[in-house]
């Protein structure tokens, strides 16, 4: 056996341990991208959620605005309304 069959079967046996090492680094590539893939869609997932509870809120908030504005104008107007009756008795006693 000579020095070219050794460095043969040198590079040979480098040649199939770093075959071995790609095919299982791209297998463990293939599952850590899948698992980031599923995390992005569960991402998305509970941002459309917020989003939802976000527009939820937004119009229950505008809905409650409506219905306080015309409220606090009415109480407003009362408190004048009174002020001005209590202005009228005061004058005519």
């Amino acid at each position: 056996m000579d020095a070219f069959q050794i460095l043969v079967i040198i590079l040979s046996v480098f040649l199939a341990i770093f075959l071995l090492l790609g095919i299982i680094l791209s297998i463990l590539f293939i599952k850590i991208s899948l698992k980031i893939k599923r995390v992005a869609i569960k991402l998305d997932d509970a941002a459309a959620n917020v989003r939802d509870t976000t527009e939820t809120v937004k119009n229950a908030v505008s809905d409650v605005s409506r219905l306080a504005s015309p409220a606090i104008i009415a109480k407003i107007v009362v408190k004048y309304v009174r002020k001005f009756i209590n202005k009228r008795r005061n004058y005519h006693d």
